[in-house]
C-alpha cells in the first residue's frame, strides 16, 4: 500500500480531538435557548450529520482516482460551512 495517504495523519489527528471537545458543547449551547424543543433539535441534528456523512462519503468514493485528492476537496468543502 503506498504512503499516499501520510500526510493526512498529522492534520487530522489534531483536528479530531478538537472537533469532538467542541461540537458537543457548542451543540448545548445551541439547544439550550430552546428547551422546550431540545430533544426535536438534537434529533434533527444528528441526523444532519448521518446524512451529510454518508453523502459526502458517497461524494468522495465515486470521485476516488486512486490520489487522495477527492478526499482533500471534500475535507476543504466541509471546513468552509
Amino acid at each position: 500500500m503506498p504512503l499516499v495517504h501520510a500526510p493526512l495523519v498529522p492534520p487530522m489527528t489534531l483536528l479530531m480531538p478538537g472537533n469532538g471537545l467542541i461540537m458537543p458543547n457548542a451543540a448545548a449551547a445551541a439547544m439550550s435557548r430552546s428547551p422546550a424543543i431540545a430533544g426535536s433539535a438534537s434529533s434533527l441534528q444528528s441526523m444532519s450529520y448521518q446524512v451529510g456523512g454518508a453523502v459526502g462519503g458517497l461524494l468522495v468514493s465515486l470521485l476516488f482516482d486512486g490520489t487522495p485528492r477527492p478526499l482533500f476537496l471534500s475535507i476543504a468543502l466541509c471546513s468552509e460551512t
